[in-house]
C-alpha cells in the first residue's frame, strides 16, 4: 500500500514538473489540460460552460472575440477564436481577415495552403467585391499552418443567419491521447 502511495505521488510530481517546463500551446494552457486546469489558466471572462466546452470572451486588438476551449474525455483537444464582429462595410471582411493573415504569417511563416473559393465570377473577378461576395455565401477564404505541435486554420465565411464567421483555430498535430497516455505511463515508472 505504502509503494502504491508513493508510486503515485511520484506520477503527480513528474506531471506537474513536465507541464511546468513546457511552454503553452495556446494562450496559457496545453493540450490534454482539463476543464478546471483552463478555467484556471485563462485570464479572459467566462462566458459558458457546456459539454466539453468553455466558452471565454475577451477582445484582440479592441475587436471582440470569443474563445471555445473544447475537451474530448475531458481533455483539452482544441481551441479556437471566433472574431464576432460584424461590419456594416462588407470590405471591412477583407481587411479583417488580410490583417489576422499578414499576423499568423509572421508568427507562423508561409501557410501549407491559402484558398479562396468563388463560385461567381461577379465576385471573383473583382476584389471591391470580395466582401460582399462573403456576406451572401459566393466566397470563402481559408489558411492552413502545420507546425512540429500545432495546426492552425483561418477562416471566414457566410454562417446561417445572415452572419459572417471569422475564426482560428488550433489543435494538437498529433493525437494527444497517446501521448497523454505515454506521460502517465512515464509518470508511474
Amino acid at each position: 500500500m505504502r509503494n502504491l502511495l508513493l508510486l503515485a505521488s511520484l506520477a503527480l510530481i513528474a506531471s506537474a514538473l513536465y507541464a511546468a517546463d513546457r511552454p503553452a500551446d495556446f494562450r496559457a494552457v496545453n493540450w490534454g489540460m482539463s476543464v478546471a486546469d483552463v478555467k484556471k489558466a485563462e485570464a479572459a471572462k467566462l462566458q459558458e460552460e457546456k459539454d466539453g466546452e468553455l466558452i471565454f470572451e475577451t477582445h484582440i486588438a479592441g475587436e471582440p472575440v470569443v474563445i471555445h476551449y473544447r475537451f474530448d474525455a475531458g481533455k483539452l483537444a482544441s481551441a479556437e477564436y471566433d472574431f464576432v464582429q460584424q461590419y456594416r462595410e462588407t470590405e471591412r471582411y477583407v481587411e479583417a481577415f488580410d490583417v489576422l493573415q499578414n499576423q499568423l504569417e509572421k508568427k507562423y511563416g508561409a501557410p501549407l495552403a491559402n484558398v479562396q473559393r468563388c463560385d461567381d465570377s461577379f465576385y471573383a473577378d473583382y476584389p471591391r467585391r470580395w466582401g460582399t461576395g462573403i456576406v451572401v455565401g459566393k466566397l470563402t477564404r481559408d489558411a492552413n499552418w502545420k507546425r512540429e505541435k500545432l495546426l492552425i486554420s483561418h477562416s471566414i465565411r457566410a454562417l446561417p443567419g445572415g452572419i459572417v464567421g471569422h475564426a482560428v483555430e488550433y489543435q494538437p498535430a498529433r493525437d494527444i491521447r497517446s501521448d497523454l497516455q505515454s506521460a502517465e505511463i512515464l509518470g508511474a515508472l
